[in-house]
């Protein structure tokens, strides 16, 4: 892999970890939250590092340590992050899995009242047809909780 698809491949897999965490506390993540939180275990990140991992700009962000630690303030495997030919671990997938049925549910419900009045029979099969259009292999795959 070289290092634009390193980085690129670095930043999807930390974004859907954000997105999860983002769910999972109801709230955004700051900046700040990670810099503590990684502090208290003895590694420190810069603003600028941070910004490069997320977008997947700048230089290549290898540094075991500081993967290592970002990987377990989101409650992932660390391998997740320092193998990124590895999958999601059980628990991370079930994680991004219940993120994605989230985001369908939410699809499902603002589609419905955006149409306004509908027949239960019909708004049940409005339902039905958006979850069977997303294959949650897919999602799988990408490791994107934003499909």
């Amino acid at each position: 892999m070289d290092s634009f698809e390193y980085r690129k491949e670095l930043a999807k897999r930390v974004n859907a970890l954000v997105v999860v965490y983002e769910f999972e506390t109801e709230s955004s993540l700051k900046f700040a939250t990670v810099q503590t939180a990684l502090d208290e275990v003895g590694v420190s990140i810069s603003r600028q590092r941070w910004s490069y991992i997320k977008t997947g700009s700048g230089f290549a962000v290898k540094d075991p340590a500081l993967l290592e630690a970002i990987a377990k303030f989101f409650g992932a495997d660390s391998e997740f992050l320092l193998d990124l030919s590895s999958p999601p671990g059980d628990e991370l997938q079930r994680r991004i899995d219940h993120v994605i049925r989230l985001r369908r549910a939410n699809v499902a419900k603002v589609a419905t009242r955006a149409l306004g009045q509908l027949d239960p029979e019909l708004a049940e099969s409005l339902v039905r047809a958006i979850e069977e259009s997303a294959d949650p292999s897919e999602s799988r795959k990408t490791l994107d909780p934003m499909d």
